[in-house]
């Protein structure tokens, strides 16, 4: 039988005794336990104990409320409702043990005997006693309160039987919890004795039957990684663990002595293989592992051999293309620096042919703004022309209106000068009338002379003033003459002054026009000169990396030549001399650059 198996066994018989334990002593400590049934049923008589005495569950709280009642009814409110919050109490509590899983005998003296007293008491209370005195009746109130009397003695003796039951529960509680623990200790302690004797037995079966055997084992597998290839297992022939142990170590030690071997045989590979090595790391190529090795290992040499032989050949060849790589980035170094001197160049013409623009533009614009100014004076002086056009035109209208006046005050003059002549005559021949009367008519005759020399005088003013309305009319005849040839030169200065007025309009715009082409073309100026910049940064980025490639084929060139290469052959950066270039004008299209037409791709003029 297997140690395993007999292991197994004894832990499993060991882990059922001490589950076995664990169940009765559960079970013994249920019974002991705080909220178990032995401690749940002496607290249930400590409260039963605790509801009797004495309220709510005793009635003597009561008993004396109703005898100081019958000493002062005049305290009924007062009383009764105390009364009542008792009988509320006694009711709750009544109830709750009536439901409770009490031990049946206190329950029943609880409940049929003392409650009974109490109920007759309190149904006493509320059907005799508190009517007698609210109704004032003294005598029904003393034989009330002696039947209280009577039930109150009842319940207390009933009371005080329960008190004396309830103690000797408790007390026999406590003695069957003592009982319960003193078993349960014996129990574990017995149960206690048997495992520990099990795992006595179980120790010694491990000791004698596993870890002797296994230290004997792990001495031999000792000595056997200290090479001693002759050592012999112990336990052999045995039919557990320790026998299959013994098996695996006689395989081991077979292996071992074979990995022996084969070690010697790697370390004179070893020895080689860091020899070339180090070899190697010193730079010299043309080392070559001459010594023999194993069979399982002469592919290693030929393969190193061949190895050193190809990297031989590429490091030469990398000494070549490093030293054509340090002429082409020298040439080009040489190339980036010309471009990059001729774009510094073209950018600071630039950037002096965008200020100048950038000038230009502002004259333009101000020039723009001037010809607006223009215009606006130009249409003021427009509209205040057409507004002095209409001022002469209202003038010719008030011409005509004082030479048509003058033309009614002429036919005016005309009536009053008929009326002087037509009066002169009637005067006349008063006068001829007043001659023929002789004396009597001397004095008519005096006032016919009168009214004619006024006829005379009318019409002599009459006169003069025709002359003067027709001088008057005349000269405003030649007025309205002059002002309408006003008239008409200011339409034609009008028409002029609009003429000039879309002429400068004409310029203002052709002046915007040219100020805004001319500012797209600063724009575009400016951009080119940023574009410019940038190419100028973008050709020293490139002068940059051409002399880090310079560099970089430099140190590839010395690193290179750290190795000794088969046929003495050189590894420097110089090794290739520079090809030597003739120096010529770039061909150009325009502005753009054209690339030579000649095998030698010469850009260093460019």
């Amino acid at each position: 039988m297997s140690i395993n198996r007999n292991g197994t066994i004894g832990g499993g018989v060991i882990l059922a005794a001490m589950a076995l334990a664990g169940v009765v002593a559960s079970m013994q400590i249920e019974q002991i336990r705080f909220g178990g049934p032995i401690q749940v049923k002496n607290q249930q008589a400590s409260d039963l104990v605790a509801d009797i005495l004495p309220p709510p569950e005793y009635v003597i709280e009561p008993y004396l409320e109703a005898t100081m009642l019958v000493n002062n009814p005049a305290s009924l409110v007062t009383r009764k409702a105390r009364l009542g919050e008792l009988r509320k109490q006694f009711d709750d509590r009544y109830t709750y043990w009536e439901k409770s899983d009490l031990e049946p005998s206190l329950k029943t003296s609880l409940l049929e005997l003392s409650g009974a007293s109490a109920k007759r008491f309190f149904a006493e209370i509320d059907k005799s006693f508190i009517p007698a005195i609210e109704r004032q009746d003294a005598e029904a109130m003393r034989a009330s309160y002696a039947r209280l009397s009577a039930d109150y003695a009842d319940q207390r003796q009933k009371i005080d039987t329960l008190v004396s039951a309830t103690t000797a529960y408790q007390q026999k509680l406590a003695a069957d919890s003592a009982a319960t623990l003193t078993s349960t200790i014996a129990l574990l302690v017995g149960i206690g004795l048997a495992v520990a004797g099990m795992l006595m037995a179980g120790v010694w079966y491990i000791v004698s039957g596993a870890l002797k055997p296994l230290a004997a084992t792990a001495d031999a597998m000792e000595r056997l990684a200290g090479g001693d290839f002759d050592v012999a297992a112990p336990g052999a022939g045995r039919k557990d663990e320790i026998g299959t142990m013994a098996a695996a170590f006689e395989v081991f030690r077979q292996s071992s002595r074979a990995q022996a071997a084969s070690q010697a045989k790697q370390r004179v590979v070893v020895t080689e293989l860091a020899q070339a090595m180090d070899s190697l790391a010193a730079g010299d190529m043309t080392y070559r592992i001459e010594t023999e090795l194993a069979p399982e290992y002469e592919s290693l040499r030929t393969g190193f051999n061949k190895s050193i032989t190809g990297l031989s050949e590429i490091m030469s060849s990398v000494a070549g293309t490093a030293s054509s790589v340090h002429s082409g980035a020298s040439e080009i170094r040489a190339a980036s620096d010309d471009l990059a001197l001729r774009t510094e160049q073209q950018a600071a013409s630039l950037e002096e042919t965008s200020a100048a623009m950038n000038q230009v533009t502002s004259m333009v614009r101000d020039t723009a703004k001037g010809a607006s100014e223009v215009h606006r004076s130009i249409d003021e002086a427009h509209r205040e022309a057409s507004e002095g056009g209409a001022v002469v035109k209202r003038a010719v209208g008030a011409m005509g209106a004082i030479e048509k006046s003058a033309n009614e005050i002429t036919q005016i003059i005309n009536v009053i000068d008929g009326i002087a002549f037509q009066t002169n005559l009637p005067a006349l021949n008063a006068g001829v009338e007043a001659a023929r009367a002789g004396d009597a008519g001397k004095g008519f005759a005096v006032v016919a002379n009168e009214v004619r020399a006024l006829a005379q005088r009318s019409a002599d003013a009459a006169k003069d003033i025709k002359g003067l309305i027709t001088t008057s009319a005349e000269q405003v005849s030649t007025g309205v003459s002059l002002v309408g040839e006003t008239g008409t030169l200011l339409d034609r200065i009008v028409t002029r002054i609009g003429d000039i007025s879309g002429m400068i309009t004409t310029i203002a715009q052709s002046a915007e026009t040219q100020a805004t082409n001319l500012q797209q073309v600063n724009g575009a100026v400016g951009e080119m000169d940023k574009m410019t910049q940038q190419n100028a940064a973008m050709v020293e980025q490139s002068t940059a990396a051409a002399r880090s490639l310079a560099s970089e084929a430099e140190a590839l060139a010395d690193v290179v030549a750290r190795f000794k290469l088969a046929g003495d052959a050189p590894a420097h950066r110089n090794s290739r001399p520079a090809t030597k270039r003739v120096a010529r004008a770039p061909m150009v299209s325009g502005n753009l650059a054209l690339k030579s037409s000649d095998g030698d791709d010469d850009w260093s003029e460019f």
